[in-house]
């Protein structure tokens, strides 16, 4: 409450009484598309054999699977779909900071 009192104060009234609108990140198109191969190289038992952090064969079976699955609208399913998004993100961070 005093935090909302404290927003009305500081910002216009739409900002403090409601809440954000719209969707998330369009997870699945990016994995599927402009990712997709990025994601793939991701999954090489090399790179994950060299990392020793993530089951190799695991990490690919559910990729492979999850790209398999998806439909023509771009849907795929949602719990594996942030997975592999955490994955992807991990493995940026990971070359950023250990392999660079």
């Amino acid at each position: 409450r005093a935090l909302r009192l404290l927003l009305h104060l500081e910002l216009p009234e739409a900002f403090a009484v409601k809440a954000p609108s719209g969707s998330g990140l369009p997870i699945g198109a990016y994995l599927n598309g402009p990712l997709k191969q990025q994601l793939l190289d991701m999954c090489s038992g090399t790179l994950l054999s060299n990392q020793g952090i993530f089951d190799a064969a695991f990490v690919k079976e559910t990729a492979y699977e999850y790209l398999k699955q998806r439909t023509p609208d771009g849907h795929g399913p949602g719990p594996v779909e942030t997975i592999l998004w955490n994955y992807y993100v991990f493995q940026q961070w990971y070359e950023e900071y250990f392999e660079n």
